[in-house]
């Protein structure tokens, strides 16, 4: 008895909490527990305007981008509809597999996909407007500089050349445009869907595009009270 009440005496408030967050995950993502089981990683996202221990957040259906040109958003999410049937630029969690890179975007929250979701990512992909030359983000606003900086670079000797010597701007543009319409199929090839496990397991830091309704994140230090809570037993917490 007296072993019983200096155990109930040792508890805190954080323990009583993190029991409850605890069972609402095992309730409402289990699938998503499973996988970062079997991976032995946690899912993350850099959150800002997000302070409390658990929230609960439904995936925004319109996400705009905050570094990339919105033609490129457009041009990325309309090859992967083509390819997999939704837009994972628009309408996913943006999340990693690492702690550090989700750091990056804003305070590291763990994230729990509730029900069923799917995985977009690339092996070695830490962000995906990487894969892509930058030069390409110059083609709206500065449409001179990425003509001139295209017919100067490396992808000239696989996709050819724009006609700047007969060929007006319009029609240069738009052989610029079909040549970054290729290059940008070429690059994100290297995708695929897959569940969660198989992006967790990846030993480099990447990026991983979580399509889900709706998904509970949590505070990382209370994630520290919760993952053996759900038998979670993590490299990356």
């Amino acid at each position: 008895m007296r072993l019983i009440r200096y155990l109930n005496e040792r508890r805190t408030p954080y323990d009583d909490e993190a029991d409850k967050i605890a069972g609402i995950l095992l309730k409402s993502c289990l699938p998503s527990i499973k996988e970062m089981r079997a991976a032995k990683r946690v899912l993350w996202r850099g959150m800002y305007g997000t302070s409390s221990s658990m929230n609960l957040h439904i995936t925004r259906k319109d996400r705009r981008p905050k570094d990339a040109p919105e033609f490129v958003h457009k041009m990325v999410d309309k090859i992967f509809n083509r390819k997999y049937g939704w837009l994972p630029r628009s309408n996913s969690a943006i999340c990693s597999n690492s702690y550090g890179i989700a750091g990056d975007y804003g305070f590291p929250r763990a994230v729990f996909p509730i029900g069923k979701y799917k995985c977009i990512w690339a092996r070695g992909v830490s962000d995906t407007l990487d894969v892509y030359p930058h030069w390409i983000e110059d083609f709206e606003k500065r449409p001179a500089i990425a003509i001139s900086t295209y017919m100067h670079s490396g992808e000239r000797k696989t996709y050819g050349d724009i006609d700047v010597i007969s060929a007006s701007k319009e029609d240069q543009l738009d052989q610029l445009e079909k040549i970054i319409n290729q290059i940008m199929e070429v690059q994100l090839s290297r995708f695929q869907q897959t569940g969660l496990k198989e992006p967790l397991k990846h030993p480099m830091p990447i990026e991983i595009m979580v399509g889900c309704k709706e998904y509970y994140s949590v505070e990382s230090s209370m994630m520290n009270r919760v993952a053996p809570l759900l038998d979670l037993q993590a490299d990356n917490l």
